[in-house]
């Protein structure tokens, strides 16, 4: 992980649960205009999930960084600090008890700048996330498919690229990011693979500066309940890409198992090359190694629509390919392909995921909240 100012503490069991989400203001006790400029935002870098999770903001000038949170049975407040001055805060809650509910709000400068709801039911095998990409235009149907999102209760949210439109500068951050999915993100850990216009952004370094995640950062592996999922950089399908992938999957021991990235291997968007449409090299080096070990779902963006594949060769080992690209910026033409299952290009929205135990129920949903495609995978009919 990049270098951050971090702050930690040990605590002990804490209390029962929160029932609703807490959001505080924005503004200073003088009434003036707030330095916060974006967060905080929910991150799991180094920690890992079940006692141990990231709180990020930034601000406009350098600030320290407090967070405060506890149970919500009576318990007192706790609090982590960092004296240092920074832009950047990522603050690191350690000691959290599995499966507990923690309410969190943040500070810089003496200012209570936001919070909300840490969860840390992370055992089990019943679990919901929501996956889109192609957001970051700032645009009305941007903040129509991030309130869509905000009404389904996501454990955690991935995003499959194109953060920034239209390169990924730092200073369009808390207006095409942190404002749209400012409760989501306070609430749900948000998990986002590089896109090309957030790495066009002097080769990504303002990606890297707003996120706090796991690994590398660019390409990165964390486990939920009983899913394994991995984000990876198509910008750069490297020899060391695909020696990583396939080491990594190799370890990955849970039920399900789950890929998500920018370029997709299929298209049926206008204007894409290749004999099957998509990214040559992502479906030449990185497809095989993902249908040698099963993986259950790749999700994509790159293509500013939705789109199901069905593989013409289609077996069991084959992954369901789907494109979540229509999450706000703009939605692109399309042309015949045999392997689309389904598509739409006429709607914007996003992916939601059910994961029951050994039963998983994906349903691609608009952004006025009708519901558009829908399938189910059982592993025990595998």
């Amino acid at each position: 992980m990049t270098a951050r100012r971090t702050a930690w503490l040990l605590a002990g069991v804490l209390g029962l649960s929160l029932t609703g989400a807490c959001i505080y203001s924005r503004f200073s006790s003088s009434g003036g205009e707030s330095h916060f400029s974006g967060g905080p935002m929910l991150q799991r870098g180094d920690a890992d999930g079940k006692t141990e999770i990231y709180v990020v903001w930034r601000t406009s000038d350098e600030s320290d960084s407090v967070v405060s949170y506890r149970c919500m049975d009576g318990d007192a407040w706790l609090t982590v600090s960092d004296p240092k001055p920074t832009r950047y805060h990522a603050v690191k809650l350690s000691g959290l008890s599995p499966e507990k509910d923690y309410e969190y709000k943040a500070e810089s400068g003496g200012e209570e700048i936001g919070g909300g709801r840490i969860s840390t039911l992370d055992s089990g095998g019943s679990f919901r996330f929501a996956v889109f990409g192609d957001s970051g235009s700032g645009s009305d149907n941007q903040y129509a498919v991030a309130k869509e999102i905000e009404t389904r209760n996501a454990d955690f949210i991935l995003h499959t690229g194109d953060l920034i439109y239209p390169r990924g500068e730092d200073k369009d951050y808390p207006k095409q990011f942190f404002a749209p999915y400012k409760h989501s993100i306070a609430n749900a850990v948000f998990y986002p693979a590089i896109g090309n216009h957030d790495f066009s952004g002097d080769g990504g370094s303002p990606w890297l500066k707003n996120f706090v995640l796991p690994g590398k950062e660019i390409y990165y592996h964390f486990d939920y309940g009983n899913a394994d999922f991995i984000a990876l950089d198509s910008n750069n399908v490297s020899d060391e890409s695909v020696k990583w992938l396939d080491e990594e999957l190799a370890k990955c021991d849970k039920l399900w198992k789950i890929v998500f990235f920018r370029h997709p291997p299929f298209s049926n968007a206008a204007g894409r090359n290749g004999p099957r449409g998509g990214n040559n090299a992502v479906r030449d080096r990185w497809l095989p190694v993902m249908k040698k070990y099963r993986v259950d779902l790749v999700f994509c963006g790159h293509d500013h629509l939705y789109t199901r594949f069905h593989q013409a060769d289609s077996e069991a080992i084959n992954p369901t390919v789907i494109i979540e690209g229509c999450g706000g910026k703009s939605l692109y033409k399309t042309i015949a392909n045999d392997e689309v299952q389904v598509t739409d290009n006429e709607n914007y929205g996003f992916g939601l995921v059910d994961v029951q135990g050994e039963n998983l129920y994906f349903r691609h949903i608009t952004a006025d909240g009708k519901e558009l495609d829908y399938f189910s995978i059982n592993k025990e009919a595998k």
